[in-house]
């Protein structure tokens, strides 16, 4: 996977704590407005994992343990059905798709879940930094008013470098706030908001940059 290279005088309009479904459910409607938008003004993210790698639910990856929800929801269906990170087009790509619906069950395996969700994370690979654990937040503030974080994150090496971000989105938040100036429709993928319907993420008022 790609490790984007990152200095302290970089800033970034949406810095994630963590890489799981969550996050990565965000990163998905990131990059897909990105490449909406064109030679428009992007969204600049970087999701932060102290893990060296994508993994999920390690312990809990039985031969025949299923999920407990439906395959639609996964990282984008609910938002985009059309995207290309759905689990639909994963199976699509992996031949995998008529083995999938001849099972008889709607909720996938969970060993193939995790599959997914290690693809997805490669197509998302240049919006990740792993070994990377984030070991401070501390919010910027202008005439009493939050306008950004400071995060502080530490190495494999344990080299401390400061990121300045505009929002910060916590892995298992139900709802992550990107920049006022690009709002993007985001389903609830978080595990403890599988079963919510797709919202809208509110656009707090932030100082023009």
């Amino acid at each position: 996977m790609s490790r984007p290279e990152i200095t302290a005088d970089q800033s970034y309009d949406v810095v994630g704590l963590g890489f799981g479904p969550s996050n990565m459910a965000l990163a998905t409607a990131i990059h897909e407005h990105n490449r909406a938008v064109g030679t428009e003004p992007s969204l600049k993210a970087l999701f932060l994992d102290r893990a060296s790698e994508p993994g999920w639910h390690k312990n809990l990856l039985f031969e025949d343990a299923s999920m407990q929800v439906a395959f639609a929801k996964d990282l984008a269906s609910f938002r985009n059905p059309t995207s290309e990170l759905t689990f639909m087009n994963f199976l699509h790509t992996q031949g995998r798709l008529e083995d999938f619906f001849n099972r008889g069950s709607m909720a996938p395996l969970r060993i193939e879940f995790v599959a997914y969700l290690r693809w997805a994370a490669e197509q998302l690979s240049d919006y990740v930094r792993y070994s990377s654990e984030v070991v401070r937040v501390v919010p910027r503030t202008s005439g009493g008013r939050i306008t950004g974080y400071e995060v502080d994150i530490a190495d494999e090496s344990g080299v401390r470098t400061g990121l300045p971000g505009m929002w910060c989105s916590p892995e298992g938040c139900n709802r992550s706030f990107p920049p006022a100036c690009a709002p993007v429709r985001v389903s609830g993928t978080a595990p403890s908001s599988w079963n919510a319907p797709p919202y809208w993420i509110p656009r707090p008022s932030v100082p023009s940059r």
